[in-house]
């Protein structure tokens, strides 16, 4: 994975919560919990499952996932 994005935390999916626009993905970093708001489109392209290694992307005002 490439990303310009310099702060990025690596952490594990620990639950997936869809509605109908959005889902919230809880990730789990270093015994802390990280929740990211994304689309249910990206979780379909990413792929993501519970388990699954990911990347936090944090930017100013949004984070951001991101999967090798």
């Amino acid at each position: 994975m490439r990303i310009s994005a310099r702060n990025s935390i690596a952490g594990k999916v620990i639950a997936i919560r869809t509605s109908s626009n959005t889902s919230h993905i809880d990730i789990s970093i270093v015994g802390t919990i990280l929740t990211a708001e994304v689309s249910n489109e990206t979780v379909e392209e990413l792929d993501l499952k519970i388990g699954d290694k990911v990347y936090a992307v944090v930017k100013p005002n949004d984070i951001m996932l991101a999967r090798d």
